[in-house]
């Protein structure tokens, strides 16, 4: 009887090892670090922010992030200086692979509002070539614009004078955006006594596009329907602004010293001025 007990308490630690060795080898197993396998990454350039459809491209729009190699779509970029300057050609979300597909290379491809600054607007001026310098005016020239206008001042009774012609220098230094190039007429026949016959360019109407603040867009519009515009061409080492007097009959008959038209004199006089 003692050995039959012997034998079953040896066989209950057998059994008691067995198992504690089992619980250990299964906690073991569940407390083991799984090591993931690494996911092969690229650098892509995507937007830091929300981008509307025809934008140039700043460096503060665009980040880089790491993205799955085997998840990035067809031409992904890995700088962002290969897309500062690009246009965008769609609008693009916040995040969003900036795809090569989706900018384009010239900002001339999607026209100019792009490259306009912000707060300036283009106007466009169709003017005859002896308004527009004979036809001088070039893209990235400077411009300054002078108008005449014809009005009417009223005296006290309220009766209309006669109208008053007046030209004034207004808004200057005005950056062309684009100017006509000369046209080619065809050569002509030569003439005896005369050198050869050859084509020469000509002064034809000249549409020109100018940038402006929206206030004086308002202005070129009202002078080109109520009144006249030309061109004074500028230097490109001129960008002084100069003050200048509105022309009219009385200042050149002052400024020249010649005889006040009847009508001036009667206006003095009954101002009590100087005749």
């Amino acid at each position: 009887m003692k050995r039959s007990g012997m034998l079953l308490m040896i066989l209950g630690l057998v059994v008691a090892l067995l198992s504690g060795l089992a619980v250990f080898s299964t906690l073991k197993n569940q407390t083991a670090p799984v090591t993931p396998t690494p996911v092969p990454t690229i650098k892509v350039v995507v937007a830091a922010q929300n981008i509307p459809e025809r934008t140039v491209l700043q460096a503060n729009m665009l980040t880089v992030k790491d993205w799955p190699q085997d998840l990035a779509p067809l031409g992904t970029v890995s700088k962002t200086q290969e897309l500062v300057g690009k246009v965008t050609a769609g609008s693009l979300a916040v995040g969003e692979p900036v795809l090569t597909s989706k900018v384009s290379l010239e900002q001339q491809t999607v026209g100019l509002a792009p490259t306009l600054p912000p707060g300036l607007v283009a106007v466009a001026l169709s003017l005859p070539a002896s308004s527009a310098v004979g036809g001088a005016v070039r893209a990235g020239d400077s411009v300054d614009i002078m108008i005449s206008l014809d009005y009417s001042d009223y005296n006290e009774q309220g009766d209309e004078s006669k109208p008053l012609h007046v030209t004034f220098y207004t808004i200057q230094d005005v950056p062309v955006l684009s100017a006509p190039a000369p046209i080619e007429t065809a050569a002509t026949p030569a003439i005896a006594g005369n050198s050869t016959g050859r084509s020469q360019p000509t002064a034809t109407s000249n549409m020109l596009t100018v940038l402006v603040t929206p206030q004086d867009a308002l202005l070129l519009k009202y002078a080109r329907e109520q009144g006249a515009i030309d061109l004074a061409l500028r230097s490109p080492q001129f960008h002084d602004q100069v003050t200048t007097d509105p022309v009219f009959l009385e200042y050149i008959t002052r400024r020249f010293d010649l005889p006040r038209p009847l009508i001036i004199r009667k206006q003095q006089a009954s101002a009590g001025e100087p005749q």
